[in-house]
């Protein structure tokens, strides 16, 4: 990474690979999230704590689809990955995962 060189192959691939398993599974997560929601409490009216999850929830997917595009495109170009810019990815997700999880237990404790 310091040096700037791409990532052997065999490790470049086992980064795509978990990026994507990981978008994925979020958005497996979304989808049943809504149907439940839907289900169980008949809509989205739950409350403001309710939304700031969906922000957080929001976040977290945003910030791993834009991931896993970056580090596709660096592969395809045969470029590093931008560090930096996957650093904040990594904050952002982090940010949403904190709210997430906080807008969940005040909305449904």
């Amino acid at each position: 990474r310091k040096e700037g060189k791409v990532p052997e192959p065999h490790l470049a691939k086992g980064f795509r690979t978990l990026a994507f398993i990981s978008l994925m599974a979020l958005i497996v997560i979304w989808i049943t999230g809504i149907a439940l929601t839907i289900y169980i409490y008949g809509g989205f009216n739950l409350g403001w704590s309710f939304h700031v999850k969906l922000l957080g929830a929001s976040l977290i997917l945003i910030s791993t689809t834009y991931a896993y595009l970056h580090l596709r495109k660096s592969a395809q170009n045969q470029n590093p990955p931008n560090q930096k810019l996957l650093k904040y990815t990594a904050s952002i997700a982090r940010t949403g995962l904190v709210l997430a999880i906080a807008g969940a237990i005040w909305t449904f404790s």
